[in-house]
């Protein structure tokens, strides 16, 4: 019984080290959506910010204080929509069984996390540098924190810099020349803990009569990807400055995007090409400037000093919220779960930038009738019609039969079809096997979890 039993991890093995040969043939391993590589230009400025203006937005990062996850970034704009059907019912301790979900805000449900797109294919892949680990200590690696802000006015030095001349340039050399209109929108405090990732994904997308306030934001990239919606698609620009003072050469944390077309590779197969892969180093003060909306981009795990914390588990379940407690930056940062401590940082630890974003317009008229939310109210698209559009597509590239059986398909299944269907982050392009053999534990069968965690510890650093 034994011997038979053996032989269930070793097939699944094959399978994906199978799937993973395949991948690295003709279809290659970087490879996007034809119309989502030829899209606009990426910039780098070398000293962005000066060191006054560096100085004064570290300090309104500790007044902001207190940073919860990414997954939780629904708390700073609550949609219309949480979801699209998939919620199920939260177990008794108040966690979610299944790896994908999460608690929803009111800790009520669970739901599929906003960003789901991001995390599932972080997870199964193991990210840029094809990490080979569990969901636990994946999950802990990408659920870096931030701190989501829609209104400038209590910020002036952000105001400040934002209306700089030099940070103006930059950002409109990103919009079309037809559309040199900024509409600043929002900006972004991000930390990252040593150990930690941003994940290979697309910026929160901006539709005529789609946005972030009425739709997860994972379905909103997945109308990204299927380029049904391009007449409708709004361009922004991200500008990305980095705030800490660290230069830490091979530390990693390096800002990596995908755009043009890798030349002398095989021309589009399945509508996709190979697109070439660039990066830069996240020095001090410097900064990045790109449509984030519809040029992949991703940064590479940031390890910070030798002696620095290790990372902890992050639990996805839990309210998990790094704070800024002080009095002085050694030590002062907390990094806690449910109030209980987990870990202790000094600033000098953290890998942290501000980000801003603004839509690109052709004037002030054109803004104020988006006004933020995707335009007058009669205009918004209703989830169905967005679902009917989506569906009416996997028709046509074959993934099911007619737009009905879509429609009818259990909602998490429904959602889980769309983003295989359409979202198709790059695969890492280290090792043989672009996939993350380490996390099968989570997707064989019941009985077959202990015997496959067993085959796999030799070849993984974590297992889950």
């Amino acid at each position: 019984m034994r011997a038979v039993r053996g032989k269930v991890p070793v097939a699944a093995l094959c399978a994906v080290a199978c799937a993973g040969l395949l991948a690295t043939g003709r279809a290659r391993r970087l490879r996007l959506p034809k119309h989502l590589v030829s899209h606009g230009q990426a910039f780098f400025e070398e000293e962005l910010l000066s060191a006054d203006a560096a100085a004064q937005l570290r300090n309104v990062v500790k007044r902001l204080k207190d940073f919860p996850t990414n997954v939780r970034d629904a708390g700073f704009y609550p949609a219309l929509r949480e979801h699209i059907g998939e919620a199920q019912p939260i177990d008794e301790r108040g966690r979610c069984a299944d790896p994908f979900l999460v608690p929803n805000l009111n800790q009520t449900e669970c739901i599929l996390p906003g960003r789901i797109d991001i995390g599932r294919h972080y997870i199964l892949t193991g990210g840029v540098q094809g990490y080979r680990e569990g969901v636990e200590a994946l999950s802990s690696r990408v659920q870096s924190f931030g701190h989501y802000l829609f209104d400038l006015a209590p910020f002036p030095e952000v105001r400040t810099l934002f209306n700089d001349e030099k940070f103006v340039t930059l950002a409109r050399r990103v919009c079309p020349e037809d559309k040199q209109h900024l509409d600043p929108f929002q900006f972004n405090v991000i930390v990252q803990l040593p150990g930690q990732t941003v994940a290979a994904h697309l910026d929160a997308p901006y539709f005529w009569g789609a946005t972030r306030f009425q739709l997860p934001q994972w379905l909103l990239a997945a109308m990204v990807f299927s380029g049904r919606f391009e007449s409708r698609f709004v361009d922004q620009v991200q500008v990305v400055a980095y705030l800490h003072e660290w230069e830490r050469p091979g530390k990693g944390g390096d800002f990596v995007h995908w755009a043009e077309p890798e030349l002398g590779l095989d021309d589009a197969v399945g509508g996709t090409v190979a697109a070439k892969e660039s990066r830069s180093s996240p020095t001090p003060r410097s900064g990045s400037a790109i449509d984030g909306s519809k040029r992949v981009h991703a940064a590479e795990v940031y390890l910070g000093s030798s002696d620095s914390p290790a990372l902890p588990f992050i639990d996805k379940s839990e309210r998990n919220i790094l704070s800024f407690e002080g009095p002085h930056d050694e030590g002062g940062w907390k990094l806690r779960a449910n109030g209980r401590l987990l870990q202790q940082y000094s600033t000098s630890d953290l890998r942290t930038s501000i980000v801003y974003r603004a839509r690109c317009f052709r004037g002030p008229e054109e803004a104020e009738r988006f006004a933020g939310r995707g335009g007058p109210h009669d205009e918004l698209i209703p989830l169905e019609d967005v679902l009917k559009v989506l569906a009416d597509e996997m028709v046509r590239r074959g993934v099911v039969a007619s737009v009905h059986e879509a429609l009818r398909m259990d909602r998490r299944a429904l959602a889980i079809a769309i983003l295989d269907t359409f979202v198709s982050y790059p695969l890492p392009s280290y090792g043989l096997v672009p996939y993350n053999y380490c996390v099968l534990p989570r997707l064989v069968p019941r009985w077959a979890v202990s015997i496959t965690t067993y085959a796999l510890r030799p070849f993984c650093s974590s297992v889950s």
